[in-house]
């Protein structure tokens, strides 16, 4: 009977001290992935129920960590004693609290898992940013530069009025035309002489 009991007792321990370490390391992992997403670390971790809060919020969302804090109410259990015999009531009736109840284990258990691997994809990425950034400022900035070319403008020379004249004029028109100065001559000795014909006939 008392090796019964040692045994029992010793066991008891076990479990506790395990337990304890989980929910240490539990709560190490939650203000971890906590600061590596808000920058910052929460007293939540550490305290029973804000915890599972706290898991839900940072593995999925906000409603998804007020759904485990409702199923932690229905899967609780109350136990009274009445005449030596103890009842245990809950806000579930039992079959159905022992199928919540193992559904939120596992469902605690799958999120602390996706709340690892998103810990480690975050961390990874956080890494890779800041490598980048330290590769960009490393490298020179070198500016472009544009070949500087002066448009040249085609030299033109100046169009003597010799020039314009040959070119609107031909040849001929210009060797062939009289000077304005022998055609008024000529006009004037036809007047002359039809005057002198006049006072002739006159006469």
């Amino acid at each position: 009977m008392e090796s019964l009991f040692g045994f029992l007792a010793g066991f008891l321990l076990l479990f506790l001290v395990f337990a304890i370490i989980i929910y240490v390391v539990f709560a190490i992992f939650l203000n971890k992935l906590n600061k590596l997403m808000y920058n910052k670390k929460t007293p939540m971790a550490w305290i029973p129920i804000f915890n599972i809060y706290l898991l839900g919020k940072l593995a999925v969302n906000k409603l998804v960590g007020w759904i485990l804090v409702i199923c932690v109410f229905l899967t609780s259990t109350s136990t009274t004693t009445v005449n030596g015999v103890k009842t245990e009531s809950g806000i579930l009736p039992s079959g159905i609290r022992s199928v919540v109840s193992t559904v939120y284990l596992i469902a605690v258990i799958a999120l602390f898992i996706y709340a690892i691997i998103k810990y480690y994809k975050l961390k990874k990425n956080k890494n890779g940013v800041k490598e980048g950034n330290v590769i960009e400022t490393n490298q020179p900035t070198q500016t472009p530069t544009m070949p500087t070319q002066t448009p040249s403008m085609p030299t033109q020379t100046p169009i003597t009025p010799a020039q314009v004249v040959s070119k609107e004029m031909p040849q001929e028109i210009i060797s062939t035309s009289t000077p304005l100065g022998t055609d008024i001559n000529r006009t004037v000795e036809n007047k002359d002489s039809n005057i002198d014909i006049v006072q002739d006939e006159i006469l």
